[in-house]
């Protein structure tokens, strides 16, 4: 059997008026108290087909609209149904998610569309006492995680004899955290007639599998297919290199950049590090960590507050992050470079929603430039590369020729260094530019102190020290607009604990605490 018939497309430039769809005067005024009043091209591609009982799958980018394509035809049959038949004590529908966030975020969805109905949301990290009582009282509408789904169901707490809708949202992320075996058995205790739809951002081999087993003739809903693009249009993507050590020093410019104040989310590849990184930077940027090892209260109270804007910087793994639909996110950033394509899909689509502009910015080291490359393929979209950006102490931070380094643009400088020491070319990398290891060329404002300790007496030094005097100007160390870039004479010194060169290679960190990039040769004194 074919995976579908017929396909349906919407133009991804239309709307369509909300009041005069002929669906419930209830819905209908929900929406409009909630400024909802015309369907993104989804929801309009979706709504008559589902509205007459077609399954179908779902496919368009991330962010587009999905929980209200497939919520409103639901939430439009129950009531309808409720005006002629008794009140029932078990679900009418059930909604599955990937992640108890999303689910969460949809159900509160069906809550404000249609406020007469009762749901409840259902996952684990909290009792399921609580859940068993609740679904006591009888539920229109279910909605929960695979997990705690078939608990339920195999305790006989829930029943889904009479389920007449089910939804699989994000399908493609189930079967990325492991639920494929949750799902089919949950499928398997619903009944044979019931209308069931699919949404995706991706379709890997499982979901057409899963489509052709339990879908009956279903409709393909693609608006990603006839396109490269499957990000939204309003997500604008800049990528920008940089060495390891130096990602924490960009973060805060990043942010002060491209969310101007507004949401902000950091993604993180592990638990771990999402942790260590948001209290590294909890001061600076007043961030905070969502990852798996919070309890579900704490999970809650961090969602909570990020979306009260008591903060605006979330440090979040895939995992915890996945599904979000926090409003207005301003900025999403890829600190670590994304295992797959799809994983960037889904972090950058917790910006730019439901037609908002966003920003996401890709982190990466010159050793990830090929995966970069496949991103960009995969996705049909292009990164707008960033140079010249200043980190949070005050240097301009520019890349030199593909080797990784960091240097100043100050010619001058090079220069005299260039006629003083007659350098031959090769210590000044592929393109004969000096890459700048002492940090008194990076610039670092508001400190007197040496940037290294050691014996400033010793007569290597003294004899270090002016011999660079001889030929640092003063106004060598200001930036573009005149400001000072160090504050005085005595931090134009080379390293005084030793002036062997092979000694001061080695890294070492300022009385910032930032890190430096060092190279193999140094200027002879």
């Amino acid at each position: 059997m074919r995976l579908a018939e017929e396909t349906s497309r919407a133009d991804a430039a239309s709307t369509l008026d909300i009041s005069k769809l002929g669906i419930s005067e209830q819905i209908v005024s929900a929406l409009s108290r909630r400024g909802i009043t015309e369907l993104f091209p989804i929801q309009r591609a979706v709504l008559e087909p589902a509205m007459e009982g077609r399954d179908m799958v779902g496919r368009a980018i991330t962010g587009s609209g999905k929980t209200l394509a497939f919520g409103i035809p639901i939430l439009d049959n129950i009531i309808r149904h409720q005006s002629q038949h008794r009140r029932k004590q078990v679900p009418s529908a059930l909604i599955l998610a990937p992640t108890r966030e999303l689910a969460r975020q949809v159900q509160r969805e069906f809550k404000a569309s249609a406020p007469s109905l009762s749901s409840t949301c259902l996952y684990g990290g909290i009792p399921i006492m609580n859940q068993v009582r609740s679904l006591r009282l009888g539920m229109d509408v279910v909605v929960g995680t695979p997990g705690r789904i078939i608990d339920l169901v195999q305790r006989g707490a829930l029943d889904l004899s009479e389920v007449k809708f089910v939804v699989l949202d994000e399908a493609d992320q189930m079967l990325a955290i492991g639920f494929q075996e949750d799902v089919e058995s949950i499928l398997s205790y619903l009944p044979a007639r019931k209308q069931c739809m699919l949404f995706s951002a991706t379709m890997p081999s499982w979901v057409n599998v899963l489509s052709r087993k339990y879908l009956n003739n279903p409709l393909v809903i693609d608006l990603v297919a006839d396109s490269d693009q499957k990000l939204a249009e309003g997500i604008s993507l800049y990528s920008i290199a940089t060495t390891a050590p130096n990602k924490h020093n960009l973060l805060p410019t990043l942010i002060s950049r491209y969310a101007q104040g507004g949401k902000s989310i950091v993604f993180m590849k592990t638990k771990k590090d999402a942790e260590s990184l948001s209290r590294s930077m909890a001061r600076i940027i007043g961030s905070r960590a969502l990852h798996g090892n919070m309890q579900q209260f704490q999970r809650d109270k961090t969602l909570a507050a990020f979306r009260n804007g008591q903060f605006n910087v979330l440090v979040a793994t895939d995992v915890a992050a996945r599904g979000l639909d926090i409003p207005n996110v301003d900025l999403v950033i890829h600190f670590e470079m994304p295992n797959t394509s799809e994983i960037f899909l889904h972090r950058s689509g917790r910006t730019g929603r439901a037609g908002r502009k966003g920003t996401a910015v890709l982190i990466f080291t010159r050793r990830q430039q090929q995966a970069v490359r496949t991103i960009e393929r995969d996705l049909g979209c292009k990164f707008e590369e960033l140079h010249g950006i200043t980190d949070g102490v005050g240097s301009r931070i520019e890349y030199s020729d593909g080797e990784g380094s960091l240097y100043d643009k100050h010619d001058s400088v090079e220069e005299k260094f260039r006629r003083r020491n007659h350098f031959s070319d090769h210590r000044y990398g592929k393109n004969g530019r000096y890459q700048v290891s002492n940090p008194s060329f990076r610039g670092y404002e508001g400190s007197r102190k040496n940037y290294f300790s050691g014996h400033s007496d010793s007569p290597h030094a003294r004899q270090a020290q002016t011999r660079r005097k001889q030929f640092l100007e003063y106004d060598d160390f200001q930036d573009d607009h005149g400001n000072e870039r160090i504050t005085g004479r005595e931090s134009l010194q080379w390293p005084s604990r030793t002036t062997r060169p092979n000694a001061y290679n080695k890294a070492e960190s300022n009385s910032s605490g930032r890190s430096r990039t060092y190279n193999k040769h140094k200027p002879s004194l």
